[in-house]
């Protein structure tokens, strides 16, 4: 059930593209496109594209700007971007108007967007990207394709699967809040191969294609988007925007990218981490047939818990991109001495969490444990007994047991609670003089500690509430079994 939820999370984040928001069928034709459309949308090449933003962040406008630009290496046309429209110079307008704030994650289709923006509306929306860099990479990369001209390429007419109508519909109404008529928009129907539409052959490889889910394909086959352009993706974008770089230099640059890719392991501070698991998948011919796929994710060199990616993904070259791009692999000697007296600084603060605590050392690394003999060297013990784990459980990160600790039932008990969940392994309990016959303390602090259940104090004290006289029954040696 986890593996479906993720999949159609990510499929909310990939569905959401296509026809503009406020234009019909007439408005919006199949437009010039890498692998299907025609010449009616594209922008003139060598032309630069006056990009603006209608919201958001520095840092998500810088993002947008710099995962972008990977299409104008190919394409013939270039990008210049304004924080705001107010900063384009003279009298020029915007060709994409971007919004962090609207439906999900949208586009219009080549140059619609001029024809959006006239009517007082963004032209793209990117308001559904989730925090991870390899899915905003993604994302930008997706809906920029759409700005330039191009269409799903998982509804290419010659796509070797074919997709159950009655379950997409099913799925687009009920997990993404998608109609019938955008579903089969976005995710059914496939493109005609007649008249001003082009096609070149199918890519499954495409940034331009969705990730499906396997109840949606016929072949009860699961299909996996890449998170970068494809060969093809480059070609075509050249061949639409002629001028910068032909097809045999970049089939040439291709090969040595796939060289370098095979032969990086590391980056500065990080390194990749493969995973191979047999999963089935769709051939050439379309037919289910069980694969090694490998996966990756970054970790540290000093090890995943100084710093390690949340998701392991397939497409090498996006987490290798993202690698060389991210901050802490990144950071020289000093830069890194200042990051991890934050983070061991943060564990200090986070190890507590209710009746639990995660055992570190004064320089913030693990306690020694049987847990450390499992390579998961983090573990979680009651507070009130630290040499009694918490849970059963080894952990590989701080994050990791810190994020159990803040879940595990045991350590979120209130004090009540927690004095009921100890009864059983303990001699004494914490009563109330005012609820007893003959109790032993005075109304004002009414509160105290029952040894052997008969009405006999166990520490000759009395306690004003209840969560005090707990914490005191827990250490006291009287009251343990």
């Amino acid at each position: 059930m986890k593996n479906i939820i993720a999949s159609i999370l990510v499929l909310g984040l990939l569905y959401s593209c296509g026809k503009p928001e406020n234009a019909d069928d007439s408005q919006v034709k199949l437009v010039g496109a890498a692998l299907i459309g025609s010449t009616y949308k594209k922008w003139e090449p060598n032309k630069k594209l006056i990009i603006t933003f209608a919201d958001g962040t520095p840092e998500q406008k810088s993002e947008v700007a710099r995962y972008s630009v990977e299409w104008t290496k190919y394409a013939n046309i270039d990008f210049a971007f304004y924080p705001t429209a107010n900063d384009i110079p003279g009298n020029a307008t915007p060709d994409i108007l971007i919004t962090f704030k609207g439906q999900g994650n949208t586009s219009a289709i080549g140059t619609d967007s001029q024809l959006i923006i006239k009517e007082g509306n963004p032209s793209m929306s990117l308001s559904a990207m989730t925090v991870h860099p390899t899915i905003i990479r993604y994302v930008i990369l997706h809906e920029f394709g759409h700005a330039l001209g191009l269409q799903h390429e998982h509804q290419h007419p010659e796509r070797n699967f074919t997709i159950d109508p009655q379950t997409a519909t099913e799925t687009c109404q009920k997990y993404l809040n998608m109609d019938s008529e955008s579903c089969n928009l976005n995710v059914i129907k496939t493109f005609p191969s007649t008249g001003d539409v082009y096609l070149s052959k199918y890519d499954p490889f495409s940034i331009m294609h969705y990730s499906l889910h396997k109840d949606l394909i016929t072949a009860k086959t699961e299909i996996v988007n890449a998170n970068s352009l494809s060969l093809l993706d480059k070609i075509e974008i050249a061949s639409m925007y002629p001028g910068r770089m032909r097809k045999n230099k970049i089939i040439e640059l291709h090969k040595q990218q796939q060289v370098e890719l095979e032969h990086t392991k590391s980056y500065k501070n990080c390194t990749l981490v493969e995973k191979i698991e047999e999963k089935t998948r769709l051939n050439e011919a379309g037919k289910p047939v069980v694969q090694k796929i490998r996966s990756y994710a970054i970790h540290a060199i000093a090890g995943a818990d100084e710093f390690a990616s949340a998701a392991s993904f397939e497409d090498k070259e996006a987490v290798v991109f993202i690698m060389k791009t991210n901050e802490y692999c990144n950071y020289n000697a000093s830069e890194l001495q200042a990051f991890r007296a934050k983070i061991n600084e943060e564990r200090m603060q986070k190890r507590q969490h209710g009746n639990c605590i995660i055992p570190l050392n004064e320089d913030a690394t693990p306690v020694k444990h049987s847990c450390a003999e499992t390579g998961a060297p983090f573990h979680i013990v009651k507070l009130s007994n630290p040499k009694e784990l918490a849970v059963q459980s080894c952990y590989y990160s701080f994050a990791d047991a810190e994020d159990a600790q803040r879940k595990l039932s045991y350590c979120n008990l209130t004090q009540n609670e927690l004095g009921k969940n100890d009864e059983t392994k303990m001699k004494c309990v914490v009563k109330n003089s005012t609820k007893i016959k003959k109790g032993p303390c005075k109304p004002a602090a009414p509160w105290f500690i029952d040894q052997g259940n008969k009405g006999k104090k166990a520490d000759n004290r009395c306690y004003t509430d209840q969560k005090s006289a707990i914490n005191e029954m827990i250490n006291l040696k009287q009251c343990r079994n």
